[in-house]
Formats: C-alpha cells, sequence, structure tokens
C-alpha cells in the first residue's frame, strides 16, 4: 500500500469528517448524533495497516480534532493511538468482513476513546457524567456508518483482504484455511 496515499486520505477523512460534524450540528441535528469519521479511519487502518506507520497516521487524526477543537493539543491523538494500538493487536482474530463485528468493535472503540480523551482532558469527571448520553450516542452512529464507510475507504485505498494479510507478513493462503 502507497504510504503517500494513506497520508493523504488521513488528512481527508478527518478535515471531511469535522466539516460535515460541523455542518450537522449548525444544522441542529444534536452531537450525539454526528458520526467520528476520523475514529473510523483510525479502526481502517487498525485492521489493515497494523505497523508504525499506522500509529503515526492515527496520532495525525486525533492531531487533526485536537486542532479543530481549539482547546488542549493532544488528548485526541493520545486516545487515537492508544484505540488503534488496542484494535490492532486483536486485528487478526476479528472477522472485519463482517458487518456485526465491525459494528461491535467500533462501539467498544468508540466509548474507549471517548473514555481515554475524558481522563487525559483538565476536568474529566464533571465532563464524564455530563457527557455520557453523548458519548453512548456517538459510538451507536458512528458504529452504524462503519459497515457503509468501509467499503468506500477500501476503494478509496484499493485495499482487498489479501492486501492485509501481505501487510501483516501472513499468507495469502491464511483466507481460505
Amino acid at each position: 500500500m502507497n504510504g503517500v496515499r494513506l497520508l493523504l486520505v488521513a488528512v481527508f477523512v478527518s478535515i471531511l469528517g469535522l466539516s460535515i460534524g460541523s455542518g450537522l450540528i449548525a444544522i441542529g441535528l444534536p452531537r450525539a448524533f454526528v458520526p467520528e469519521f476520523a475514529l473510523l479511519y483510525v479502526v481502517f487502518i487498525s485492521f489493515y495497516v497494523a505497523s508504525s506507520y499506522g500509529t503515526f497516521l492515527a496520532f495525525l487524526c486525533g492531531l487533526i480534532v485536537d486542532i479543530s477543537s481549539g482547546q488542549l493539543l493532544g488528548p485526541w491523538a493520545g486516545a487515537f493511538v492508544l484505540s488503534y494500538g488496542a484494535v490492532s493487536l486483536i486485528s487478526d482474530r476479528i472477522y472485519v468482513e463482517s458487518g456485526f463485528s465491525l459494528v461491535f468493535v467500533t462501539i467498544l472503540l468508540t466509548l474507549f476513546s471517548h473514555t481515554v480523551y475524558l481522563l487525559i482532558s483538565v476536568d474529566p469527571l464533571t465532563q464524564l457524567f455530563s457527557d455520557w448520553m453523548v458519548i453512548v450516542g456517538k459510538s451507536f452512529t458512528t458504529a452504524f456508518i462503519a459497515p457503509l464507510f468501509f467499503p468506500l475507504l477500501r476503494w478509496m485505498l484499493s485495499y482487498s483482504q489479501v492486501d492485509s494479510i501481505r501487510a501483516r507478513g501472513g499468507s495469502v493462503y491464511s483466507i481460505i484455511f
């Protein structure tokens, strides 16, 4: 897989996702129903690019979200890197082509990344108790968008399950057996 293409898609998806999110909030949609597109890209690369370059891409997506928030620089980047690491550790054992497993992993990862973000931020307990409904809503909204978003990313990056296995150093025959 071309590293430059991965980098450009990471920047594009992060900025486009933030633009779509702010546009949806501006027209009156509650924050709980705005999906996290940058986090979806982190989920995608944790399944298909399990390497140090994937960690850099997760950090870059988090940094773009941090810059757009206008607050502390780094909490989202740290949360995205930890989320990337958690999923990439178990990604060999999960069948990502299944919509159910993708939805389940995305729900858990969104809850995990928001919890890590709140623990790193300034006043975690106050924010956790006041924003827990928003976090749960975002996790379900993001999870239900994931099965639609993954084929689009695979098309943009010209990626397949065979490429994922080869990137991890496995055999193509492990798809069959």
